[in-house]
């Protein structure tokens, strides 16, 4: 699984303009189904085109925001994708939210944007981030956070997986709701050995490292359509995922 993860590595300090695919581009084969920009008139679209438009229109918002880091000092930038997901939210049919297993692409987070982010490392040597990933497995209630990180200081790029216990409940507001619970960490690659594993995680962004001092986190899958998923953590966290494989 972790050969899938690393597949498409496109390392980036944090802070720094991503490229391929951190870009949060949308997928070709979704381009292609829409046929059309989302900035055409919707005049006599059907629902299922409008809501087509709606899900491109929130993927060229994060385009070029490498996860959101790149939107730190630009508030209209943020605020955009905000706008773009309520837009979405408001249109969607309503339905029960239901999320597939599978490995999901992190193209946004709004903590990655915050002023306030803490990004880990020394100020010398900082690491890079590559690809992070959610491995959802409903069948097994696990949900695995994949992290791709490169380590200066040694040369070498390594995949974390941040390994958690999966439950699911109804939101309140009538959605699914995913409760985690951390685990463990394995580490694949790179020749890292276990005693080293504190200060690899000490490397990663606040709103990726494990908080084991907590017994769980817990957010809402808000919309999980197209290939596109949102969801709204507990502690205010926004992020939007893009379905890479089933």
């Amino acid at each position: 699984m972790f050969a899938n993860a690393t597949r498409s590595t496109s390392t980036a300090r944090y802070g720094a303009s991503g490229s391929g695919r951190t870009s949060g581009r949308a997928p070709r084969r979704f381009v292609r189904r829409l046929g059309v920009s989302p900035a055409a008139t919707t005049e006599g679209a059907t629902s299922s085109e409008r809501l087509l438009r709606l899900v491109l229109k929130v993927y060229e918002t994060v385009a070029g925001s490498d996860r959101g880091f790149s939107y730190r000092n630009n508030a209209d930038k943020r605020r955009s994708v905000v706008e773009a997901v309520d837009d979405l939210l408001r249109s969607s049919p309503g339905d029960r939210c239901t999320v597939d297993s599978g490995l999901w692409r992190l193209v946004y987070s709004t903590n990655f944007g915050s002023d306030e982010i803490t990004r880990g490392g020394t100020s010398s040597q900082p690491p890079g981030l590559g690809q992070v990933y959610q491995r959802v497995d409903r069948e097994r209630s696990q949900l695995d956070n994949l992290v791709e990180v490169s380590l200066p200081l040694v040369g070498t790029k390594v995949t974390l997986c941040l390994q958690h216990e999966l439950r699911i409940v109804e939101s309140v507001q009538g959605g699914e709701e995913f409760v985690i619970t951390f685990s463990g960490t394995k580490v694949s690659g790179g020749g890292i050995e276990v005693p080293t594993l504190p200060n690899v995680l000490q490397m990663l962004p606040d709103s990726l490292r494990p908080q084991q001092e907590l017994s769980s986190a817990s957010f809402e899958n808000v919309f999980s359509e197209e290939g596109l998923r949102i969801s709204k953590g507990d502690r205010g966290e926004l992020r939007i995922y893009c379905k890479e494989e089933p």
